[in-house]
């Protein structure tokens, strides 16, 4: 199985009818990384514009850029969707979003 390397937990929040008000969907395993040389320094010095990729299984209309993952105590808005060409993964390039700028329903 080529899934060995999706160890990282990420939840996934949809929007709900009010704006900027996002409730839990579910659970995915993705491996992360940072989506270039230049984030990543400024993602270890804690930046709030710290850009990340995760590389989750292919499942069609699962995902989309209204939702927002949760990793690590951190949001991240999805600001693109890329599917692999076999259609295996899924590559969604997201971008950190600023403490108190969404709010979660419980």
């Amino acid at each position: 199985m080529l899934s060995g390397n999706l160890k990282a937990r990420i939840d996934i929040y949809i929007e709900t009818g009010t704006k900027k008000t996002y409730e839990f969907s579910f659970s995915e395993r993705a491996e992360v990384f940072f989506a270039g040389a230049k984030e990543a320094m400024i993602g270890r010095l804690q930046a709030p514009d710290k850009s990340l990729k995760f590389k989750v299984r292919w499942r069609p209309g699962r995902y989309n850029e209204k939702q927002v993952i949760k990793h690590e105590n951190d949001y991240y808005n999805i600001r693109g969707i890329d599917i692999d060409r076999d259609h295996v993964f899924i590559y969604l390039a997201a971008e950190r979003m600023p403490v108190g700028t969404i709010n979660i329903e419980t």
